[in-house]
């Protein structure tokens, strides 16, 4: 093992003290808010707090229950999740461990992984990169959010600094590290796995064919040797041809919220076409075991590492449909923004990344600047550096192709356009200063720059931050109502409440009741409404409800001017508005008791069957 000099130590240390610095920050003012998470955050949690509970109860059976549940998302943050409830308790704030430790984690991850790009100047550029993520106002809001978005980071450039090192060492023990981290990433979040791994796959086939132009050709070559041994090109292209026209004319429906979901998602012809391989494999187990083996012991130990350690597992989770669904699901998403080829949706992102992630516009237009030309020297790039900028460019590949946009979709390519900007500008001073002058000089540099940034203030605007965090939090003024619903369900499948939403999520719902509980078993939670009907068929609620052995209905409304307002409200629950008044006049329904809640703004009318 080679020792570490000593100015990695002290950059180390430095850089240590600034991210602990702005974590502390970033603790303070999440425990000030004292907000409740919204949709995605309760899901999240709530995930984790199930699992909790299983392993409290001894009761493995439950735990795996739950694991297999994962569908739109994998179950990797709430197995982390899990451990630090049953040490810390269930409450709210307990996952804000984990997000707030890979905010200050992706700091030093920043400057290790440019140290692997550039032994050179890799010091420069990943301090570089690593004070522009401690400054960075997007960096600091999801750090305190229970998301995805902080350990995903994290867990790219782990992945991402560790290819780069084996590919420049050589060493199987660092093939391995890479490894790890991609099959880590996958099973965060399926979008940032799936982007890094195809970075990978072209990085391979580049490496693999020796040059850029070669990369066409050794395709092709895979695709002859596949069609020799006994691959059928027309049933390749046939599948293909009915996916791409599933995508294209495949009827939709509205779902919650106005979002448009596939009648016939996309993943089940994909798991189909799974499944026969699956069963042609199982059918000669012999032979087929007998090819798995010479196949793999074609490989040298690294790539063998590569099948057996992501591969293998990720193989292995799609053999449950829902799985294979869910994935493809949650790659496509929704359609939810300007049009594609809009110069709104072109520019979208660049906005978003000056406006959000950079600590001031102009240091964020500059690093746009820097990575583009970056991006642009790509073929001709160093070896090590190339990994970064194929990552970087299948990132914005995907963010600037996909309809459904958001600021917060950029936040795992964020830190490689911030290290592919300080490598261009490091690279430029390479080249225009001596080479016996730009080793110490880019040294010298980082630890100045380091050294001021641990000195001064944590480079937070907390004002912003505590802005971000009420709009994308639930308010405190909302828990009477959280304690009103969770008294007025009774029975676990005998209540269903409608008027649920981003702000009011169901997994908020259920993640209060548990809190609320005071056994050792899952409390009772209501059932959704879209379980009962489609959104098309709202007004015929009441009756499946009745059909279905519901007997009591909870309506949430939410007026304008109270401190949960958002004007999503009325966009996510307008379908349900046939719904509500339906079941006010429906015979076999009667209202029991209306609450209000006028600080919050809700207000929840209970409503009860009545016999035939």
């Amino acid at each position: 093992m080679r020792r570490l000099g000593p100015i990695p130590v002290l950059l180390g240390v430095l850089l240590a003290v600034i991210a602990a610095r702005t974590g502390h920050v970033l603790w303070s003012a999440a425990l000030a808010a004292d907000a409740l998470p919204q949709w995605d955050g309760a899901k999240y949690g709530v995930s984790g707090v199930r699992i909790a509970d299983a392993i409290r109860r001894l009761d493995p059976l439950a735990a795996v229950a739950e694991i297999d549940r994962h569908e739109l998302w994998p179950p990797l943050f709430a197995l982390l999740e899990a451990p630090v409830f049953i040490a810390a308790g269930d409450e709210y704030r307990t996952p804000l461990v984990l997000t707030i430790l890979a905010a200050v984690a992706v700091v030093l991850a920043a400057w290790w992984a440019g140290r692997q790009f550039d032994p050179d100047t890799g010091d420069l550029a990943g301090v570089l990169a690593a004070v522009a993520l401690a400054a960075s106002p997007m960096q600091h809001l999801f750090g305190a959010l229970v998301m995805l978005e902080a350990p995903g980071a994290l867990l790219l450039i782990l992945a991402l600094g560790s290819y780069a090192r084996w590919r420049r060492t050589g060493r199987p023990s660092h093939a391995r590290s890479a490894w790890i981290a991609t099959l880590a990433l996958f099973f965060l979040k399926y979008n940032y796995g799936i982007s890094w791994l195809l970075a990978l796959g072209l990085c391979e086939s580049w490496h693999a064919a020796g040059s850029f132009a070669g990369v066409r050709t050794w395709f092709a070559a895979r695709f002859e040797r596949l069609r020799r041994r006994g691959a059928r090109p027309w049933l390749l292209a046939t599948a293909a041809t009915g996916l791409l026209a599933l995508v294209a004319f495949g009827s939709r429906s509205f779902d919650v919220g106005g979002v448009t979901r596939r009648d016939i998602p996309l993943g089940w012809p994909i798991w189909a076409l799974y499944a026969a391989v699956v069963v042609r494999f199982a059918a000669t187990p012999r032979k087929s075991l007998a090819r798995l083996r010479t196949w793999l012991g074609g490989m040298d130990e690294a790539h063998r590492g590569l099948a057996l350690w992501v591969g293998a597992p990720i193989a292995l989770w799609m053999l449950v449909p829902r799985h294979t669904v869910g994935f493809f699901t949650a790659l496509e998403n929704r359609s939810d923004g300007p049009p594609l080829l809009s110069l709104d949706s072109l520019t979208f992102y660049p906005r978003a990344f000056v406006d959000g992630y950079a600590w001031a516009p102009w240091l964020g237009a500059a690093a746009l600047a820097l990575a583009a030309l970056r991006i642009c020297t790509l073929v001709r790039a160093r070896p090590a550096v190339r990994p970064l900028l194929v990552a970087l460019a299948v990132g914005l590949a995907a963010a600037l192709a996909h309809p459904y946009k958001e600021p917060r979709f950029l936040f795992t390519v964020a830190p490689l356009l911030w290290l592919a900007a300080a490598d261009a500008a490091t690279t430029g001073a390479r080249w225009l200063a001596p080479g016996r002058v730009a080793r110490p000089a880019g040294v010298i540099l980082a630890v100045l720059l380091a050294g001021g940034m641990s000195l001064l203030t944590p480079p937070v605007d907390v004002p912003r931050l505590r802005n971000g965090l009420a709009e994308h939090g639930v308010p405190r003024s909302v828990r009477p109502v959280l304690d009103a619903v969770d008294a007025g369900t009774a029975t676990p499948g005998g209540t269903v409440v409608i008027g649920a939403w981003n702000g009011l999520s169901p997994a908020l719902l259920e993640w209060h009741g548990r809190l609320r509980s005071a056994g050792p078993g899952d409390p009772a939670v209501a059932r959704q409404p879209r379980r009962l009907v489609r959104p098309a068929e709202a007004s015929r609620l009441a009756e499946r409800a009745q059909e279905s052995g519901v007997h009591r209905i909870l309506v949430l409304d939410l007026v304008a001017g109270g401190d949960a307002w958002r004007p999503a409200w009325e966009t996510e629950t307008s379908w349900l508005g046939s719904a509500r008044t339906a079941l006010a006049h429906h015979p076999r329904w009667s209202e029991v008791s209306s609450i209000a809640f006028p600080e919050s703004g809700y207000s929840l009318r209970v409503y009860r069957s009545t016999p035939d």
